[in-house]
């Protein structure tokens, strides 16, 4: 069996006896080249990480939050975010874009998409407003409002939104005519949502079904 080549640093490829190149992330020239093929590594277009990193900054994330999650220097996310990045490695855009869509606790209020989902989902279970919204610790008025404005909401109020979708969104409601005017207006029932959709606004819901 061949040797790793001694004096120098060897092939990250632990099968591989040859050593590694200069600039070549610790691979062989040959290994390199072949990882490049594959698609394995390589310098990647920044536009799809670029929307999922403004994805997450519109769900609350800081940059150090999304730097910290993906493994990456906060610099390389703040660039990527203001468009100074046109290219990045393929190893940050795999990391990146495996971040899940949520919301995350900073001073930042948050994108409303998974909130309103989850309160029209309610609706159409037949959850009234001011129900939820006593569980939620706000005016009836107030989230009904916030809803219709589609404006962003703070992360205690998302959390608390989702901790009361999390125990009534399998359970019936009591007012048979909010369930009937959500069915109506075609809002979507909670099994149209799974949690990696729900707060994502690219997500689109399915088995959407209206009250004949």
């Amino acid at each position: 069996m061949a040797e790793k080549p001694t004096g120098s640093v060897p092939c990250r490829r632990t099968s591989c006896v040859r050593a590694a190149g200069s600039g070549t992330r610790g691979f062989c020239e040959s290994d390199y080249r072949r990882q490049i093929r594959m698609g394995l590594i390589g310098w990647r277009d920044a536009k799809a990480a670029r929307r999922h990193v403004a994805l997450l900054r519109s769900l609350g994330w800081s940059y150090e939050q999304v730097a910290a999650e993906a493994g990456v220097s906060t610099w390389v996310v703040h660039k990527l975010d203001i468009g100074v990045t046109r290219r990045l490695r393929r190893e940050s855009e795999t990391a990146l874009l495996a971040i899940q869509v949520r919301p995350h606790e900073s001073q930042r209020s948050v994108d409303g998409t998974g909130t309103y989902r989850r309160c029209e989902a309610l609706l159409w279970m037949a959850w009234p407003w001011p129900e939820i919204a006593r569980r939620v610790g706000v005016a009836p008025y107030t989230l009904a409002t916030l809803r219709t404005r589609r404006e962003p909401v703070s992360y205690r109020v998302a959390m608390r939104v989702a901790a009361a979708y999390e125990e009534l969104s399998h359970l019936h409601g009591p007012s048979k005519q909010t369930a009937t005017k959500a069915q109506r207006a075609g809002y979507a029932p909670p099994a149209a949502w799974d949690e990696d959709s729900i707060d994502d606004p690219r997500a689109r819901p399915a088995g959407i079904r209206r009250a004949s």
